[in-house]
């Protein structure tokens, strides 16, 4: 059964051209379910492992071809850690996507008309984008940590997000030690990739913040290694170049 919000009175003759937009959201949307799996930090093989469906099916769904189910839909979503929250635009972008494909055949004949013209659907597409973006403000705070006094006031935020928690019951509930999850806290010194993802799991973090977290650390890391590196300067070199016309003539006779 379609959704009523993407239907209207208007009826008009379909076109080849309606096809191509059908295949241009679809196509959209299996790029944007490729894209939570990669968040997610998942093969295909572990996601096939979570939803109980084989790597190749899993593949076949993501590939854009056909519309997917929605029960498989929010099963991969579901394995990738997306919250309630991003399952219901989820699930908007998906009625999108099929009430656009639904009443078009091969040939790009209309089957049912009076399906909401294309501009309609591309407005409540992009807005369902939009707060598919904004769902989840944390995953954006954490792509633009760059640096470990950043990472410390994000880590603190996190912590406290069930409820204010103490250090001591923190170390408690993540076998921590309160020192340093003071120092990670204070942006005094970086977690290691392990220990942190053993605090995210104590504090109940979805499989894609931890592999929000993991990215982001490896970002600092890098970037403070490149600080750390200068390489050799070439001006001494230079300043030791002598030139031909600056070396002594040597005169005949001597």
């Amino acid at each position: 059964m379609r959704d009523a919000r993407w239907q209207c009175p208007v009826t008009y003759e379909r076109t080849r051209d309606d096809e191509r937009n059908a295949e241009t959201y679809r196509l959209e949307f299996c790029r944007l379910l490729r894209a939570e799996r990669k968040t997610a930090g998942l093969s295909l093989r572990q996601l096939g492992e979570l939803t109980g469906h084989s790597h190749p099916y899993i593949f076949r769904v993501m590939s854009g071809r056909n519309v997917p189910h929605l029960p498989v839909v929010l099963k991969i979503l579901d394995a990738c850690g997306v919250d309630e929250r991003r399952l219901g635009v989820w699930r908007d972008l998906w009625h999108i996507v099929k009430a656009g494909a639904s009443d078009i055949n091969h040939d790009g004949v209309a089957l049912k008309p009076g399906r909401a013209p294309w501009r309609a659907v591309a407005y409540a597409w992009h807005g369902q984008v939009d707060r598919l973006r904004d769902a989840d403000p944390l995953l954006g705070k954490i792509r633009a940590t760059r640096s470990v006094d950043q990472l410390g006031l994000l880590l603190t935020t996190v912590t406290q997000r069930g409820g204010k928690r103490s250090l001591r019951q923190l170390e408690d509930l993540s076998g921590i030690p309160r020192a340093t999850l003071h120092g990670w806290c204070t942006g005094r010194r970086a977690p290691s990739a392990v220990r942190l993802d053993q605090l995210l799991v104590a504090l109940g973090a979805t499989r894609t913040e931890r592999f929000a977290f993991s990215e982001c650390l490896r970002r600092i890391n890098s970037e403070s290694s490149s600080r750390r590196y200068n390489g050799p300067s070439l001006e001494p070199l230079k300043a030791r170049r002598v030139t031909g016309g600056n070396r002594p003539k040597i005169q005949s006779g001597q």
